[in-house]
């Protein structure tokens, strides 16, 4: 594995592990799933607001489920469900030893600004990604190149610093930038995605246009595609009752029933058994530099009561960062920290607990980001866990660009995170 940055969190596995059993469950206006027909506008209700134009300096959902895979596109499509890569900028791509991997590049894609796409920007684009002044946070996924070296003007060899098998699964995170229209502030956003950027107002909308020289003939659908940042659920499915928004990419099983009711919503679900809900612990703040502490909090935990009382039954305990389902998860780790308040106490009686921390340790403070219910209800049901053996908390939220900033020195955070397929290096 890669060590190159230093592992500040700690997925305890605990507070979930709850593993929820569907990638997520978004709804859409029924009379947008029939037969597609050419033109017309989408509106999708985001949860929060997009704070940045620029792919590679955003981990934020909202991001991603707008403009990150609509103006900019990589090399290849990892299909989770499907367990298999496909090609998109890349049209093929080989391994002519356990560290080299060369990509034939598709002829003729055309970037928003009429420049055609070659092996030059995928080199930027790796190199920009890599690169400290960027600050990119999933620099991570490329860390692993050493070099990235045009062959001719559409192959592109990469050389990796060992054998990783992971890196297929990697690039599909990677979008491409243009060398020559790199994002700034000062211009738009240019990919070679099926939609180009028109305006952003931020806090207010994202609007993008169909792009007419896509390489692939016949797409987009659509002639444009509106995103706009709902943070309350209430006013989001309201909005998309009154048909203001026709699409939302995510709702909490609480509003699965409502949903239902509506003749004119259907409901879509992802994959099994590829999102978690999880507490995270950054382990160099008390007192979660505390072993006995994070042994404790986990002993806490009910999780089947967070399935139920939380996820509605839609869901799984669990305390792997893989799907019970998935054939690369350990079952000899499924009940590592049950439910057992006993031991909870004990352990926090080891740790001298709440007498030899920092007063500004305790009360203990969860983080989650304002807006989730589903996180907001998690943040409650610990607070109330552990309540019951002696320990106060305080639930703090927070907007969620300036929860992003927050989250590393926060001692615990309730967040989720999902992945496509099963590919264990990804997860990890």
């Amino acid at each position: 594995m890669y060590k190159k940055r230093a592992a500040r969190w700690l997925l305890g596995l605990l507070f979930s592990g709850v593993l929820v059993s569907i990638l997520g469950i978004g709804v859409v206006a029924a009379s947008a799933t029939s037969v597609p027909k050419y033109g017309g506008t989408l509106t999708v209700a985001l949860t929060s607001t997009i704070e940045t134009m620029d792919p590679q300096k955003s981990v934020m959902h909202p991001f991603n489920r707008s403009a990150n895979f609509t103006i900019w596109e990589p090399l290849i499509r990892y299909v989770g469900g499907e367990q298999m890569y496909k090609p998109l900028l890349a049209e093929s791509w080989e391994f002519t030893d356990p560290q080299t991997l060369v990509f034939h590049l598709r002829r003729g894609v055309k970037f928003h600004d009429g420049s055609e796409f070659d092996a030059e920007d995928v080199k930027f684009t790796i190199e920009r990604m890599q690169d400290p002044e960027t600050a990119c946070p999933n620099a991570a996924f490329v860390e692993m190149i050493d070099e990235v070296i045009p062959m001719d003007r559409y192959t592109v060899q990469l050389r990796l610093s060992e054998p990783y098998g992971g890196i297929l699964t990697n690039l599909d995170y990677v979008v491409m930038l243009s060398k020559e229209s790199p994002p700034s502030p000062d211009s738009p956003p240019i990919g070679t995605g099926p939609f180009r950027f028109v305006e952003w107002v931020p806090g207010d909308h994202l609007t993008l246009e169909r792009f007419p020289d896509y390489w692939q003939e016949g797409l987009p659908y659509l002639d444009r595609l509106i995103f706009k940042p709902i943070p309350d659920e209430q006013t989001r499915i309201a909005n998309l009752e009154a048909d203001v928004v026709q699409f939302l990419p995510e709702i909490t099983p609480e509003q699965i029933p409502r949903i239902q009711q509506n003749k004119d919503l259907k409901i879509i679900e992802g994959s099994p058994g590829t999102m978690l809900r999880v507490l995270i612990f950054v382990t160099d703040v008390p007192p979660m530099d505390n072993l006995l502490v994070r042994r404790a909090v986990a002993h806490a935990i009910d999780r089947e009561g967070f399935v139920e009382a939380v996820l509605y039954g839609i869901g799984t305990p669990s305390e792997n960062i893989y799907s019970p389902a998935n054939p690369y998860c350990n079952p000899n780790t499924a009940h590592a920290h049950p439910y057992d308040l006993e031991t909870a106490r004990r352990l926090f009686e080891e740790a001298g607990y709440p007498e030899q921390f920092p007063e500004e340790a305790y009360p203990l403070r969860v983080t989650v980001p304002a807006g989730n219910t589903v996180l907001e209800k998690a943040a409650v049901l610990l607070q109330s866990s552990l309540r019951k053996i002696g320990i106060e908390c305080k639930i703090e939220k927070y907007d969620v660009p300036t929860w992003l900033r927050l989250r590393e020195s926060r001692p615990m955070l309730i967040t989720y995170y999902s992945y496509a397929g099963v590919d264990p290096s990804i997860i990890l």
